[in-house]
């Protein structure tokens, strides 16, 4: 990075070291040239690269807060299905710390301030609902209450004209993810037309509103590595690539027993490998950073 102009293949190898390894080298940086490494990569890169290089800098904890500030940049547009994916995925402490940290890098502006301003309707009143909520963290669950709330559900959604968005946002935000499951579960059996939760999802919503609930519907009934697995690939699925989500879901899942799971399931599901999804969906020095953080070099 010194003088004019960027070596840019030589920053590649920061997404093979482990987040210890990147912590000793940003100490080092600092004692050996009196700089911040990550303000100097901010400012000697751009766009994809930068985040990505900048993103394996980040511990776990600080790796949510400003993804979930680099999802609320409004010159882009609010990114609603990021913010999703950092609640989704996290307990109720880690939601608080979360929350807590990106009010503290934003402020004045608060995470609510900055949704209630800038998003609108039902997926606004879910954002702030995953923000707000405590998640039931139990495991308790029964058949009776679970059909209980199917039938709830039900009656909020495909038994009515018009749909009680409302209720469906607080069942999703709230309920544990044992017991969602189950409600999925049941939801089969208690309505007429005997859909799945997730048909009666696809037909009564809409937009970002949707793809979040369907979301926090997938996380709960097949779990981590199945959430993330979809996730990755809708990042790349169709025109375009959303690069922010695709990096943060792969530095999320960068441990290696993990990556190698992903890419296992993913190849499973789409039978082409995650690498060549990546080579064909993205380009240059950005490409291999993501090739170095799967293990695919």
């Amino acid at each position: 990075m010194k003088g004019l102009g960027t070596e840019e293949s030589k920053l590649v190898f920061l997404c093979k070291r482990t987040p210890d390894e990147l912590k000793q080298i940003d100490s080092a940086y600092f004692t050996k040239f009196n700089r911040s490494l990550r303000k100097d990569l901010q400012d000697e890169l751009s766009g994809s690269l930068r985040d990505v290089l900048l993103g394996v800098l980040y511990p776990k904890p600080e790796l949510d807060y400003r993804f979930l500030a680099k999802a609320c940049e409004k010159f882009t547009g609010i990114d609603a299905v990021l913010c999703a994916e950092v609640f989704i995925t996290v307990t109720n402490a880690e939601k608080a710390a979360i929350i807590a940290e990106f009010n503290k890098l934003m402020k004045p502006n608060t995470f609510e301030g900055i949704i209630s301003a800038n998003v609108t309707g039902s997926t606004r009143d879910l954002l702030l609902a995953l923000a707000r909520t405590q998640r039931d963290e139990s495991q308790s669950t029964t058949e009776a209450k679970a059909a209980d709330d199917a039938r709830n559900l039900y009656k909020a959604g495909e038994g009515k004209v018009g749909t009680d968005e409302k209720a469906f946002i607080s069942a999703f935000a709230s309920y544990s993810w044992a017991h969602l499951k189950n409600v999925a579960k049941e939801y089969v059996n208690v309505n007429k037309k005997h859909h799945t939760l997730d048909q009666a999802l696809e037909g009564e919503l809409s937009g970002d509103f949707r793809t979040c609930m369907r979301m926090i519907l997938l996380y709960a009934q097949f779990g981590r590595t199945e959430f993330y697995v979809d996730y990755v690939y809708k990042s790349m699925k169709g025109m375009g690539t959303a690069d922010t989500r695709l990096i943060r879901a792969l530095l999320v899942y960068r441990a290696p027993a993990d990556i190698t799971l992903l890419k296992n399931e993913f190849k499973k599901k789409h039978t082409k490998a995650l690498k060549e999804w990546i080579h064909s969906e993205t380009s240059g020095k950005y490409r291999d950073c993501l090739f170095a953080i799967i293990g695919d070099t």
